[in-house]
């Protein structure tokens, strides 16, 4: 893809976010815009020298709401199935559960609990295609970054940071150990290592220490 084709798509989906989550913003200290932070994903996978557009894609729309109205009218018409079998991928395996899919036998389709939530990507994550992998891996980057350091949702305490960068650890080696093989594996074992060692920082501050000796 030439850096002409790829900065019109990168552009599509810029317009697509601030069309349907412009002015949303994360609950960090800063309030970082939800586009700004897709942006920065996107960037992750760019200065990786990742060319997939399935990945590059499905990541930077990585805060769209996930429904059927929107993969079928917007982003597949947009991007292609590709890019919207990735996007779903990601979406379905974080949300969407049958009935083994949850750690409880919980009653709706779409479930948010962590632990179920968890539960889903251990298991799913590295059967996901390799697009879907590289873009959920790049979010964790991100996200594993801006938690360990001082970009944390504002009221969250010191435990709540250590167990989702828990979490983003453990799946994301769980991806680097087990996925398939492809040509985004070295893009997707990166980031990964960079997950487990942003993690690994976090949890060498004394006060993390002692959450982890209980």
């Amino acid at each position: 893809m030439s850096f002409k084709i790829m900065k019109h798509v990168v552009e599509e989906c810029e317009r697509l976010l601030e069309n349907k989550i412009g002015g949303l913003c994360y609950p960090n200290q800063q309030q970082t815009n939800l586009t700004d932070l897709s942006k920065s994903v996107t960037k992750k996978l760019l200065n990786r020298h990742c060319k997939d557009k399935s990945a590059l894609f499905a990541a930077a729309l990585g805060d769209l709401p996930y429904t059927k109205s929107n993969l079928t009218r917007l982003v597949q018409p947009i991007f292609g199935k590709k890019v919207a079998s990735a996007w779903k991928e990601i979406n379905e395996a974080k949300v969407y559960k049958k009935s083994d899919d949850c750690v409880d036998n919980c009653i709706n389709n779409l479930c948010y609990d962590k632990d179920c939530v968890q539960k889903r990507l251990a298991t799913k994550g590295p059967a996901m295609s390799g697009p879907a992998r590289a873009a959920l891996v790049a979010w964790f980057s991100v996200l594993s970054h801006m938690i360990a350091g001082e970009d944390y949702p504002r009221n969250w305490t010191i435990e709540d940071r250590y167990d989702y960068l828990r979490r983003l650890k453990e799946t994301s080696a769980n991806i680097m150990a087990h996925g398939k093989k492809c040509s985004l594996t070295p893009t997707i074992n990166s980031l990964a290592k960079e997950v487990v060692k942003n993690v690994n920082r976090f949890n060498r501050q004394p006060e993390v220490k002692s959450i982890i000796k209980k």
